[in-house]
C-alpha cells in the first residue's frame, strides 16, 4: 500500500490546526469586526473619526462680579475616543507655545486669559482645533489713598474736599464710598483715578472719614483720616484747625473792640 497520500493528508490537517489555532490568538478569523481588532491591541485602519475633547474649570463658573475669576483657576482637559483610542492632547495656553497636556493647569496670574486645544488619536486622527476659550482672573485688591483741602465758603464757613486716590491694574475700579463717623455720604462711580467728595467743616470733638473703593471684580479696599490727629493729615489738618481757631479769636476780638468804641 502506497502511503504517500496519508502523509499529505496528515500535513495537511496539521496545517489547518496551526493556522486555525493562529487565526484565534491575532484575531485574523473571517468575520472579525473593526472593534475587535482594536480591542486585541492593533492599529485600526478604518477609524476615521477624531476624538473628542471636553475642557472642566474649577470653580465652574466666575466666582466674581462681572465675569472675573477670583480665586485660582483649575483647568482640565479630557478627551474620548470610542475606537482607536486618545493618544494625547496639546493645547495652547495665552501667548505660550503648544504643550502636551498632562495634568490640571492652574492659572494664578491676573489678567485676560484664553486657551485651545485638540486631541489625537491612535489611529493619527486630529480633532479641530476648539474655538478659543477665553476668561478673566483678579485676585488683588485695589490701591486707595485719601488726602484732603479746605476752602472758605462764607464767613466762618468751611468746605472740607476729600479726595480719594483710586487704582486697580486688572478688572480697573468700578465706585468709591464715602463714610463720615461710620454713616454713608456719597458714593461716586468711575473709573477715576480720583474720586472727591466735599463737606461743610462741623467742629465735632471726632471725625472719621473713610473711603472705600470697590473694583469691577468686586474686591474692596479703604482708608481713613481720623480727625486732624492722623499720621497722614495731622501737619495739614493742624495748620487748618490752627487757622480756624485764629479767625475765631479775631472775631471776638474784633466784636469786644466795636463795643468799647461804642
Amino acid at each position: 500500500m502506497d502511503k504517500k497520500p496519508l502523509i499529505v493528508v496528515s500535513i495537511c490537517a496539521v496545517v489547518l490546526l496551526v493556522v486555525g489555532s493562529l487565526n484565534n490568538v491575532v484575531g485574523y478569523q473571517t468575520g472579525i469586526t473593526n472593534t475587535q481588532i482594536c480591542k486585541n491591541g492593533l492599529r485600526d485602519d478604518n477609524d476615521t473619526t477624531p476624538p473628542v475633547t471636553t475642557i472642566y474649570f474649577v470653580p465652574p463658573e466666575p466666582n466674581g462680579l462681572n465675569g472675573w475669576y477670583v480665586s485660582d483657576i483649575e483647568i482640565t482637559l479630557e478627551a474620548t475616543d470610542d475606537i482607536s483610542g486618545v493618544d494625547f492632547i496639546k493645547y495652547l495656553l495665552d501667548d505660550n507655545d503648544w504643550m502636551i497636556y498632562t495634568s490640571p493647569l492652574i492659572i494664578k496670574s491676573d489678567g485676560f486669559h484664553r486657551i485651545t486645544y485638540y486631541a489625537v488619536d491612535k489611529a493619527g486622527n486630529v480633532e479641530q482645533p476648539s474655538d478659543v476659550v477665553r476668561f478673566k482672573l483678579d485676585q488683588t485688591k485695589p490701591i486707595i489713598s485719601i488726602h484732603y483741602t479746605w476752602e472758605k465758603i462764607g464767613c466762618r464757613k468751611y468746605k472740607i474736599i476729600i479726595t480719594a486716590t483710586c487704582t486697580d491694574a486688572t478688572s480697573g475700579i468700578a465706585k468709591v464710598e464715602f463714610y463720615f463717623n461710620g454713616v454713608l455720604q456719597e458714593t461716586v462711580t468711575g473709573a477715576g483715578p480720583e474720586f472727591v467728595w466735599a463737606y461743610d467743616y462741623a467742629p465735632l470733638p471726632s471725625v472719621v472719614v473713610k473711603a472705600i473703593a470697590y473694583d469691577n471684580a468686586g474686591w474692596t479696599n479703604f482708608a481713613e483720616l481720623i480727625n486732624t490727629h492722623s499720621s497722614s493729615a495731622q501737619s495739614h489738618g493742624q495748620w487748618i484747625s490752627n487757622f480756624i481757631l485764629f479767625h475765631q479769636i479775631m472775631n471776638v476780638i474784633v466784636s469786644k473792640l466795636k463795643r468799647i468804641n461804642q
